[in-house]
């Protein structure tokens, strides 16, 4: 191996080990941001809806996952994607309007290829686990 070629090989390697630890921090800090909002929800900080619907979380009858696709279609469940949907929207106001329009063009390919985007599996997914 030349040394061009050795030096590239180790700047890919260290550049692949930076993203790595990136990617981990970034799923520590996930984890622990629904670690905490799990907590709120089962002490109530976020409302019933968020209460129950953690309950459910907790005994293994539902995921967010299931939640928020509309798999679960538990009143509460219902209830909280409206909230969602309502808070995304206002959030989408706020953003400038050359990304809004940018969204607006996403939503209309989704809508012409027949699907919308896959949401994340969140950490507090079994990818087993189902609405009972």
């Amino acid at each position: 191996m030349s040394t061009h070629e050795a030096e590239y090989t180790a700047r890919l390697e260290a550049l692949t080990a930076r993203l790595e630890r990136e990617a981990a921090d970034g799923r520590r800090s996930l984890e622990q941001s629904q670690e905490r909002r799990a907590e709120a929800a089962r002490a109530g900080e976020l409302g019933r809806d968020w209460q129950d619907v953690q309950r459910r979380v907790d005994a293994g009858q539902t995921t967010l996952t299931a939640v928020f696709t509309g798999e679960d279609d538990s009143p509460e469940a219902r209830r909280l994607v409206a909230l969602s949907q309502r808070n995304l929207a206002e959030a989408r106001e706020q953003l400038p309007e050359r990304i809004q329009e940018e969204l607006a063009a996403a939503e209309v390919e989704f809508a012409r290829i027949g699907r919308g985007p896959t949401p994340p599996r969140l950490a507090t997914d079994d990818p087993g686990d189902s609405p009972s």
